[in-house]
């Protein structure tokens, strides 16, 4: 019989508290995690392992989140990303999604439910 792997996530959150929040939230409801505290330790755990979802904040030291989406999407990796951020502007939200995001929440308004139901939209809606 073939055992089913837990989707594996990446976190790429430099604020520590809200990286392992999101970390020990989505371990509890079954998924692998991954924590990278900026983008440029984000894109280096992409370039060494498949993801099933990116989670992505936008204000990061040394590679902002909008660069990450950008050089995912520029390698033709098609690994659903959610922004997570602090930034509610439409203007934000709508930069996320034409350089690739699929989804973005405001990390103040989110709640653990709606987190992994975002999680899981992005799985349902993989082609992979």
């Amino acid at each position: 019989m073939a055992t089913h792997l837990n989707p594996k996530v990446l976190i790429a959150e430099d604020e520590e508290a809200v990286g392992k929040f999101f970390e020990l939230k989505l371990k509890s409801a079954g998924f692998d995690v991954r924590l990278a505290e900026d983008g440029q330790e984000a894109w280096k755990a992409i370039e060494k392992e498949n993801f099933d979802v990116i989670i992505a904040d936008i204000i990061m030291p040394k590679m902002s989140g909008y660069d990450l989406i950008k050089q995912i999407r520029e390698k033709k990796i098609t690994t659903p990303i959610i922004v997570s951020s602090n930034l509610g502007q439409n203007e934000d939200r709508e930069r996320a999604k034409s350089l690739g995001a699929n989804e973005y929440f405001v990390k103040a308004t989110l709640s653990v439910a709606e987190l992994i139901f975002l999680v899981k939209k992005c799985l349902g809606n993989k082609s992979q």
